[in-house]
């Protein structure tokens, strides 16, 4: 298992992710009233300082061997 760490330099930049992901579809068809409640909403719960904002995930790495 490895830990990784993402680091955006504010909230709002992290929350443009979205449509990277594989909930793009659905929140690019959102209305852009929603879609913006959506971004401030998660940018809330992400929080915001001056040193931007971290987000630790995990991936889970394997290697084959013969």
């Amino acid at each position: 298992m490895c830990r990784l760490f993402a680091t955006w330099p504010t909230a709002e930049a992290a929350t443009s992710t979205l449509l990277g992901t594989p909930f793009g579809p659905l929140v690019s068809a959102l209305s852009a009233d929603a879609q913006h409640q959506l971004r401030a909403r998660l940018a809330g719960k992400l929080g915001d300082s001056a040193g931007g904002v971290t987000v630790r995930t995990v991936s889970n790495v394997d290697r084959g061997t013969k």
